[in-house]
């Protein structure tokens, strides 16, 4: 390839990477940002997903530019070969490369960050916080409690794996995790409690 072929491909390289180390700060909406910005109690789940994801796309980024200085690189160590097709395969080639690091970092690597950071908040938080934190961190990575007779536990090892629940359950009382060891639809004070139970009342529901 002619010099200007590979560095070509170098260029489309270091803006891809530079397109994806500012994603999660062009694409974020005034929405998104306020609701980062907006005190919550204990934790907002927003706020650690967003670092989280600044993280994973930083990585992936400084990764893919790296990539497009040694595809410069070896333009300026003499990797030569003249011709127009050379230099649009070199494009094509880096394009393709651009978009498998953009599809690793949406389906994969994000994703995983976010879990990592659950993961730690769960740690850094008492019991009674393990419920709304997998909760709002189910949402934000599309995973929904499958049905009312799911339990915590099993919820959560869909989000953050085996491994790390027994990590996290390790040194916590067997009696005192009860309650997310059984059905939420059995938990009494649920909402999945009183919709199983429609003949008792719910002493939260407003009255007439």
């Amino acid at each position: 390839m002619t010099p200007s072929a590979v560095t070509a491909g170098g260029l489309v390289l270091d803006i891809a990477g530079a397109l994806i180390l500012a994603s999660g700060l062009v694409l974020k909406t005034v929405e998104e940002a306020l609701d980062e910005a907006s005190p919550r109690y204990d934790f907002n789940a927003s706020l650690d997903a967003s670092l989280a994801s600044q993280t994973a796309d930083a990585q992936v980024g400084a990764a893919v530019l790296v990539a497009g200085f040694l595809v410069q690189g070896a333009a300026a160590l003499g990797w030569h070969e003249a011709s127009w097709w050379a230099t649009i395969a070199a494009v094509v080639a880096a394009g393709a490369a651009a978009a498998g690091a953009w599809m690793f970092l949406t389906r994969r690597w994000r994703p995983m960050r976010i879990r990592d950071a659950l993961f730690h908040r769960l740690r850094m938080s008492q019991l009674g916080v393990w419920w709304p934190a997998l909760a709002a961190f189910g949402a934000l990575l599309a995973v929904q409690s499958k049905r009312d007779d799911e339990t915590v536990e099993a919820f959560a090892v869909r989000i953050i794996g085996q491994r790390r629940w027994d990590v996290l359950t390790a040194n916590v009382d067997p009696n005192v995790l009860r309650v997310y060891t059984i059905p939420r639809s059995e938990l009494r004070g649920t909402n999945e409690y009183w919709a199983a139970h429609p003949e008792e009342v719910d002493p939260s529901a407003p009255t007439i």
